[in-house]
């Protein structure tokens, strides 16, 4: 949904501004400097303007790579992308849209485990402290 707000639909493309704009709208900022670093890592060819799953990745990965773990403001940009239903939650299904929408491969197996991983109360959905606390251990894991 926030991605619309800065495009018509997933199907456009979106500016470097557009992307600034997408981080404020969402309570984050990024510097031009972190978008220009983020295609550069990322190998990304754009020209300027970056398809719907490569603004995807580009969250994911900022949300996650501030220096001392995430902000607030990045798990809730990171988590609106997987809560696509707006409801306080992430699904199974919704995790499975956002894998698929990144173009990346990903088995009922694996699916399941990253669930299991989040989900600390085993109530088969992760609330955004659940994922914040996620990314707290993926960050760590990185270092």
């Amino acid at each position: 949904k926030a991605y619309t707000l800065v495009a018509a639909n997933a199907n456009e493309r979106v500016s470097k501004d557009g992307l600034a704009l997408l981080f404020q709208k969402l309570g984050s900022k990024i510097t031009e400097e972190e978008i220009d670093e983020l295609i550069k890592e990322l190998g990304i060819d754009c020209e300027g303007n970056l398809e719907y799953p490569t603004v995807l990745k580009m969250l994911v990965i900022l949300a996650t790579r501030r220096k001392k773990g995430p902000s607030m403001e990045d798990v809730k940009v990171a988590f609106s992308i997987y809560d696509k239903d707006e409801s306080g939650f992430i699904t199974k299904n919704e995790i499975r849209c956002v894998v698929f929408g990144l173009g990346l491969p990903i088995d009922e197996i694996v699916l399941e485990q990253k669930l299991t991983q989040c989900d600390v109360n085993d109530d088969k959905k992760v609330s955004i402290d659940e994922f914040g606390k996620y990314l707290d251990e993926l960050k760590e894991s990185l270092e």
